[in-house]
């Protein structure tokens, strides 16, 4: 298996991941929760593994652009560092923005850059019309946070003293990743669609998908594998 670039930021980024988790948030817990802290802790450690293994694999295919993955890279170090800086006492996390708590700011983040990475595997695919694509997109961005905001559910009502929101506060972060999508797709288009352009390896498709263009797949794309 031949070492892509992809494979490098998601070993850097898991590695980083695993420090703070195992160094900062187990610790964390432990002080605060005790046994049951130490129980939730390993609950979504080893949840967030297999998602991570899972999006890596899923993913790798493609050849991300740089300027994509070093933004995303700006995303993943400041909400790491959200859980580990302190501001007289308190969490950047923790901490009230312009009236907003700072884990909504990079709830907005997360699920700006999470649609354009959306946005490029469409592309890579071909998907058509483009206005369909970005309605998707949000949708999909939308989506996999509600599925988070399930996952919290399910801890909440399985380890006691939980150190999950309530209600408002999972209206707030679905909120902000309906806001991130949205600004995605309201970015300049020549800039979007720099950092959407992805060249995908995509399997070989359907025969028929050659003699309708712009559906599934480019024609130009099926010629040229066709060739």
């Amino acid at each position: 298996m031949r070492v892509r670039r992809f494979d490098l930021f998601a070993l850097a980024n898991f590695t980083l991941w695993a420090w703070m988790a195992w160094s900062v948030h187990r610790k964390r817990l432990a002080f605060f929760r005790g046994e049951p802290g130490l129980a939730e802790f390993f609950f979504y450690a080893s949840l967030i593994t297999v998602v991570l293994a899972l999006t890596w694999a899923s993913l790798r295919r493609f050849a991300w652009h740089p300027v994509l993955l070093g933004v995303v890279e700006v995303v993943i170090v400041v909400a790491i560092a959200a859980g580990v800086v302190t501001a007289d006492g308190t969490r950047l996390y923790d901490c009230v923005v312009l009236s907003i708590r700072f884990d909504k700011y990079v709830h907005l983040c997360g699920s700006l850059v999470a649609a354009l990475g959306v946005g490029a595997i469409l592309n890579a695919f071909g998907a058509r019309p483009r206005r369909l694509a970005g309605a998707a997109i949000v949708l999909v961005v939308l989506g996999g946070g509600a599925i988070w905001e399930i996952v919290e559910y399910l801890v909440v009502r399985t380890f006691p003293d939980a150190g999950v929101g309530a209600y408002d506060n999972n209206m707030q972060d679905l909120i902000a990743n309906l806001a991130g999508g949205l600004l995605s797709r309201a970015l300049p288009c020549r800039w979007r669609e720099a950092l959407e352009r992805v060249p995908g390896v995509a399997p070989r498709p359907h025969p028929a998908a050659a003699m309708e263009p712009g559906v599934g797949y480019r024609a130009d794309r099926v010629r040229g594998e066709a060739g």
